[in-house]
Parts: structure tokens; sequence; C-alpha cells
């Protein structure tokens, strides 16, 4: 990825060296050794990763030659060790070139950010940091000037947010954890605007793959839908009269300037040609409209400029034309001034411009940060100045009182980009390598993660494990494969699935076999083929339905008793429907509700020589208690019907936890159990990196868990009329969740459980990888359908 930002040239270079200068300068940036992926760093730093990534590149061409780059990707074809390949091309290995580049841009940026200053400077702090960066952008007064709306991502989700500025309290507007309708914000630019009456939120969000405009009530908290027939929408402003919405909108590839009537649903477009219009606002008297144009400088780079529109003329001329861009202008109320965001010198900032200058005349800088500040708002008086800063790798919202705020003076200025020459920007290039023609593609099959784990076990004695997935490059076709043996009872497992992802259905195939023996001491030995095919429709973004039909040949030989072997075939079908709102800022889901139904049946058709009908509910609903921690809590149910109706297991791992998991004694044809579970950060940010084995693990965090379940089994609907508190089983215990990244790519969940019997004495601990519990979305069902059924045949000695 570096490579791929290193030929981009300068295209991008405000937002990166931003992220380098603040990464840099308070002690952010990434250890080189954890840029072998990006699935595993924290919330908004891949921005960070990519450019740092860029940064060691373009480090390599510096100080080795930029023919170097070119040899590094040869010598990765002969091998996977990043200190060989460093040590055969660069003649150095992976710590001593971490430790020297990552002194190189602390030294470098260090001396770049001479004479700027934190936000704070020009700003009092209204928002909240946590342990992960979040955002807060997008701020919008409200017509009396009491309250800030605006759209964060602190809980993982951008929702949209209230804020009293009189005590500091905040309230969540629209809650996405329980939300259908509204699938995402949109936060460029002004995403949020009052109505002139304050009884209103306008702002552009997703719906059905498709934007459109909407409109809030805060008094009765109903949602209006409005259709612009745009194909994008940003930046909606109202008219001060509040019948007109002013909005950037794209239209036949064009973004341009639209005036849309809310009373008609009339659409006007403003402005015209192949430029570039967004970022509209309006004058308080609301004669004037202002935006920002995109438009070819003389070096050949493009530029946003400001612009003002006569409304009533529609006539427009440039107001604001200097180098860089500018970007988000804001009149004051007095008409005095023109806020708004420029980085002529390679930094966002705050400037403003007086409205009776020429559009080259002398402007005044308000900030000099060290990171960037953007959407700048002010209040209805014209005394307040609210702007989102970055600094940290996140992004908050701060206050400026404009009575006390002056202009910058600024000094001679400094290189502020390390990796930039401003005045002639690097232009895509190559390594020296030669271009080739561009040629279609060709379907070609690439490993997306391999795990083998060969350990033993007094128990199962050698223990081997594999799991293998391949995808090519659009990720339209993945195939896995999984093989799973235990010596001491030759238990020998193994599955190959495939998934055909291009469309909006997606399908799927999976094939399994396995042999194991039922009892300790090989006295019975099963044997099961299964054979499934899949199609999975999401509904919208939280809704799916799952439909599966599949075979499962089973057979049971007993050494003791031949008599009592065992033949049968299970043609199945299965049907799901799965509803999932959860999220989270950072791998713990902390906010929503997962709801499932599975009804599974099975018929003697095409050989078939079981019939029963299953019936599974389950939901998860996670409460948040503040400070990352929630309240998790599971009710399932389960129901078997018909002649060979299924028993359900009421112990294990992701049931009642302190008992065995195959026993009879404890399943029943109807069952119930019931989690409560609370979870909380013991430590945030481990970033400890095993790289002595392979494949590597890179532990990332650690939560801790205390849990209760309860849970009750029987057989018929008369039985439960006679059950008593005796008939409850329980358990409660303690669990560390250790949220680890498997080749820093895939997550993998390490959970030690070890739960305590509520009436007895006993004890059961598990060492889990995955997720311990809660509602499975593994594309294929496995040879029963779900995880929770305990197979047909021997119920007494079943293998857990």
């Amino acid at each position: 990825e570096g490579l791929a930002e290193y030929a981009a040239g300068d295209l991008d270079y405000v937002t990166r060296e931003m992220y380098l200068r603040d990464a840099a300068t308070s002690g952010g940036l990434l250890p080189v050794e954890h840029l072998s992926n990006f699935n595993h760093v924290l919330p908004h730093q891949v921005t960070l990763a990519y450019k740092e990534s860029e940064a060691l590149m373009r480090y390599i061409a510096q100080e080795h030659g930029e023919e170097k780059l070119r040899e590094l990707l040869v010598e990765y074809k002969e091998s996977l060790s990043a200190d060989a390949v460093l040590g055969s091309v660069l003649g150095t290995g992976l710590g001593r070139l971490d430790r020297e580049f990552r002194e190189y841009l602390v030294d470098s940026y260090t001396l770049a950010s001479r004479g700027l200053n934190e936000p704070s400077c020009y700003g009092r702090k209204i928002t909240k940091s946590g342990p992960y960066p979040s955002f807060y952008r997008s701020p919008a007064f409200s017509p009396d000037g009491g309250t800030l709306a605006y759209l964060s991502d602190r809980e993982g989700e951008t929702e949209l947010y209230l804020c009293s500025l009189k005590d500091g309290g905040f309230a969540l507007v629209w809650n996405m954890a329980r939300s259908v309708r509204i699938e995402r914000f949109h936060d460029e630019g002004s995403a949020v605007a009052f109505s002139p009456d304050g009884k209103s939120l306008f702002f552009v969000a997703e719906s059905g793959q498709k934007e459109y405009l909407f409109e809030y009530s805060l008094g009765g908290g109903k949602v209006r839908r409005r259709e612009t027939g745009l194909e994008t929408l940003a930046s909606p402003a109202l008219s001060p009269d509040g019948e007109t919405v002013y909005l950037s909108g794209q239209k036949d590839g064009f973004r341009d300037i639209y005036a849309y009537r809310l009373a008609t649903g009339e659409l006007t477009q403003l402005t015209f040609g192949a430029a570039d219009d967004m970022d509209v606002s309006v004058s308080p008297d609301g004669k004037t409209l202002f935006y920002a144009s995109e438009r070819e400088n003389a070096q050949g780079r493009n530029e946003y400029d400001l612009y003002r529109m006569d409304s009533a003329t529609g006539r427009s001329r440039v107001i604001v034309e200097r180098p860089g861009d500018q970007r988000s202008p804001r009149m004051s109320p007095d008409g005095r001034y023109l806020y708004y965001v420029s980085n002529e010198d390679g930094i966002n900032d705050l400037y403003r411009a007086g409205l009776s200058g020429s559009p080259s005349g002398p402007v005044e800088r308000m900030t000099q940060v060290i990171g960037g500040n953007f959407q700048p708002a002010l209040s209805p008086d014209g005394s307040t100045l609210v702007f989102a800063s970055f600094r940290a790798t996140r992004m908050d919202l701060y206050l400026m009182d404009l009575g006390k705020a002056f202009p910058v003076h600024e000094e001679t200025r400094l290189q502020r980009a390390v990796f930039s020459s401003l005045a002639a920007p690097v232009r895509p290039g190559g390594t020296g390598a030669r271009a080739k023609e561009a040629s279609p593609y060709r379907f070609r099959a690439s490993t997306d993660i391999i795990f083998p784990l060969l350990y033993y076990s007094s128990v199962d004695g050698f223990m081997l494990y594999s799991y293998w997935q391949l995808s090519e490059l659009f990720g339209n076709h993945v195939l896995s494969t999984e093989v799973n043996y235990a010596g001491m009872d030759a238990t020998l497992n193994y599955a190959l699935q495939y998934a055909y992802l291009k469309h909006r259905m997606q399908l799927g195939l999976s094939a399994s076999r396995a042999q194991f023996n039922l009892d300790f001491f090989g006295r019975v030995r099963r044997r099961e083929e299964s054979l499934f095919a899949l199609a999975a429709y999401p509904l919208n973004r939280f809704e799916q339905i799952v439909l599966a039909a599949g075979t499962i040949s089973r057979s049971e030989v007993s050494r003791v008793a031949p008599e009592e072997s065992l033949n049968e075939r299970e043609n199945v079908a299965l049907v799901s429907f799965v509803h999932d709102t959860t999220y989270g800022p950072y791998l713990e889901v902390l906010k929503g509700w997962r709801f499932q139904l599975i009804a599974q049946l099975a018929e003697r058709v095409w050989g078939g020589t079981v019939r029963y009908q299953d019936y599974i509910a389950q939901a998860e609903q996670y409460y948040p208690l503040g400070g990352y921690q929630v309240l998790y809590w599971r009710p399932l149910a389960a129901a078997s019907n018909g002649e060979n109706r299924s028993s359900f297991l009421l112990g294990g791992e992701n049931r009642v936890r302190a008992l065995p998991g195959n026993v009879a004694q404890f399943s029943g044809t109807r069952v119930f159990v019931n989690t409560l579970e609370w979870r909380f950060p013991l430590v945030h940010n481990i970033n400890y990196h095993v790289r002595f084995m392979f494949p590597d693990f890179f532990f990332k965090s650690l939560y801790g868990a205390l849990f209760l379940d309860t849970g009750l089994a029987w057989n018929d609907d008369s039985a439960l009329t006679r059950t008593s508190l005796q008939d409850w089983e329980g358990s409660a215990g303690i669990s560390l969740r250790f949220h680890t990244f498997l080749l820093q790519t895939s997550p993998l969940l390490w959970n030690m459980q070890l739960a305590r019997r509520l009436r007895e004495p006993e004890y059961v601990f598990y060492l889990g990888f995955g997720f311990a519990f809660g509602i499975g979305y593994s594309f294929l069902p496995n040879a029963c359908g779900s995880p929770f059924f305990r197979g047909r045949g021997s119920v007494n000695t079943e293998n857990p």
C-alpha cells in the first residue's frame, strides 16, 4: 500500500503531511513491524498506516535509492521474512530500519512544526476523548445559539447528537442501533442544518444504497425522507424563510449547486459546467450564496476557490482566489467577513477575508495548528465560532470566542511538508521499471490466510488443525478448507467450502466428512458426510434471509453390539431470518441487538430416513454502561418435533457453562437458556506481536467478563407445567477475552472461561478460539444446521 501511495506522488500531500506531522509530534507513529496489514489498527488509524507506509517508501528511496523499491518486491517473491528481505536489499534489519525511520520522522516533523500550536490555543474543547480515536464533525448552531448539532462515531457508527452549550450535556438524536431506514450519515461539508424555527434538523443520509435529504422533527421524533433525483447530496443549507434547501448534488457525473423547494419538491440547478461545486452556505439575509468551486491553476493542479452567487439573478463571481484549497465558506452575521478553511501553506487552518476586498486581496489567518482545522460554523449572534480540529488521530470540536480572537502573526514560514516540493509536485511516476500495456483481467486465486496448528494433549494425543482460505482479486470467489485430526481416537474431520459473492444474493456450497468415536473406549464409531447449498439475501443493511438445503449421511458401527449399528440419511432444508444492528468502536460490541429465527425441516424424501421439525429463536441485547463496559443479555429457546426429533444440549461453552456438554441428563427436546454477562475492558491497547511462531499472533486488547447462566431442558409441553426451581440449572463464572489478530489480518478471540455450577462445587474450564458464543454467522450451516443441536443417534455417549 505504501508503494501505491508513493506512485500517486503529491496528489494527496496535505492529508499525508497532516497525519505524519500529527503522529510524529504526539507519539502516535506506528512501528514498521505493525504495518504488515492494517486490519488491526485502531479506528481512524488506517489513513495513518497508509501515509506512514508511503513515507517509508519515500525514506528508502531517499536514503538508499529509488531502484531499491523494485528490488524489495522482487525479493519478496523468494522470502516471506521482512528481516531477510531488508537485509538482502538494504543491508539492514527490520528493527534498525524502524528505529532510524521513526527517528527521522520525529526529528523532521518536530522542526517542521515550529511555531504551530495546539487547537486549545484557539478555542475551548467541548467534546470528550476516549481510549479509541473518534471523530466529531459537521457542527451546526441552533437558531437561538444554545444548542449544537453534530455527527460523531464515538460509539462505532456515525450518529447524530445534540449538545447543550450551557451545561455541556448531550443527547443522542438518531440511534443507529434502532435504525433500519437510515443506513449511513454523510459528514461532508456542513452535513447538518437547523430549520430557521429550530424545530427540525436537515441532513443527508443513505437508505437502500441511495442518498436522500432527511427532515427530522425534534419535537415528535418523526423523520421524513425527501427524494431529490440527484445521485449524491452534500451540505444542506436552509434559506432564512425555511422554504428552500440549498445543497451540493451530483447528476450525470458532475456536482453542482441546487435549490430544493420543500413545499413542492421542485429542484432547480444553479451552477453549470465541469467544475466541482460544493460546500454551499447562505448569507443571513438569504440574498447571497457562497460555495467552493474546483478549477485548475497555472501549475496544473486542481484547487478549490470561493465564489459568491446572487440568489436572485444567479450570477456568480470568485471572491477568494489563493494558492491551495479554499473550503467551507461561512459569512459572519454582520456581513463583514467570510470565514473559511484554507491549506495554502499545506495545513488546513481557519482564515477570514473581508467581503469588500478583491479575490486576491489580503486575508487574515485565524489559527495555526499542528494538525488541521475543518468545518467552521458561526453562532447566530456572530460571537462564537465552532470548528472541528484534527489532533492525536482524533477530531474534536472547539469553541472560539471571536471577541477575543486575533489574526495570527505569521513569521517566516518553514518547509512544512517534509516529503514534498509544493512548487514542483512529484507526478505519478515509475520506479525505473518499464510500464506495461493494460491487459484484460484473468482469474487468479491466491492465499488469504493459512493457519496450521500442531500440539499434543494428554487426553486426545497429537492434535492437528489447519485452515486455508483462498480468493481472487475482486473477492467474488472464496474457497476454504479445514482439517482437524486427533490421534488418540483417530478423529478426522475435514470440510471444503466455496462462496460466490459477486451479487447481492450470496451463494455457497459446503462438503464435509467426519469420523470419530462416540465414547472414550471407542466402542461406537460414527461417520458423517454432508453436502449443503446455501443462498443468503440481505433485505437491507441489518436484515437478511438465509435458505439452505442439504443431505447428511450418517453411520455408526458398534464393536460390542454389531446389531445396533446405524445407517441413516438426513435430507434437510433450513430457513433463517437474521436482524442485526450491533456495533462498537473497536472489537467489542457495545450497542444494538441481534435476533435470529431458524426453522429446520427433514423429510423422508429422496432416500431420507428421518423426519423432524426443529425451531430455534435467540436474541442478543447489548446495553452500554459507559467506559466501554456493556451488559450482555441472551435468551435462547429451541424445540424439536416429529418422529425423529432431536435432543438439545443444555450444557457447553455457549449455554449453561458449568454443565457437561455430552450427557443426556442435561438435554431435552425443548430447551431454554438465559445468559447475563458484564463485560469490561482491562487493557485497551496491548499491541504485543508474537513474531517467533507461524502463524504469528498480534495481541490487541483484553476484556474481562462476569457471567450468570440459567437454563431448563424438558421433553414435552406437559412436563413444563410440573417444573420447579429444582429443575433449573445454573452456573456463574469469569472469563478473559483476548482479542488477537492472526498474521495482523484476521481477528481471533481467545476466550478463557471458568464456570462453577450453582448447585454443586463443580468447575469447568474452557479455552476457546473464535467467538465463544453469540449468534453464529458462518456462511454455511454445519451438519445439523445449528451449533445447538445434539446429534441424532447415541444420545448418552456423544463426543462433546
